[in-house]
């Protein structure tokens, strides 16, 4: 998780800039990455609440996912009950 951060990328960028042609980041230049360890129970308690919170999001997204298929095949069946004549929409207006 810690490599994912953003704070990490970002010093991998800056490292990798200062190089010739292309981003890169060698050895000898990944000694000069700084890397917060807190002790070992703060790890647990930060491991935990950042999973609680991807698991949180993961299912607002899986949520997202379904209402979105839903409301495609909604979209679907009305396009088709209006091209069909099942439903009258001549006199359709929209909403204010």
């Amino acid at each position: 998780m810690l490599f994912q951060s953003v704070f990490f990328q970002e010093q991998l960028n800056l490292i990798g800039e200062k190089q010739s042609t292309r981003a890169y980041v060698g050895l000898v230049a990944q000694g000069d990455v700084y890397l917060p360890i807190p002790p070992k129970s703060e790890q647990k308690e930060i491991f935990s609440k950042i999973n609680e919170l991807v698991d949180k999001y993961d299912n607002l997204i899986k949520k997202s996912y379904s209402a979105i298929t839903l409301l495609k095949e909604r979209k679907a069946a009305l396009i088709s009950a209006a091209v069909t004549g099942k439903i009258d929409v001549r006199d359709w207006a929209p909403p204010n």
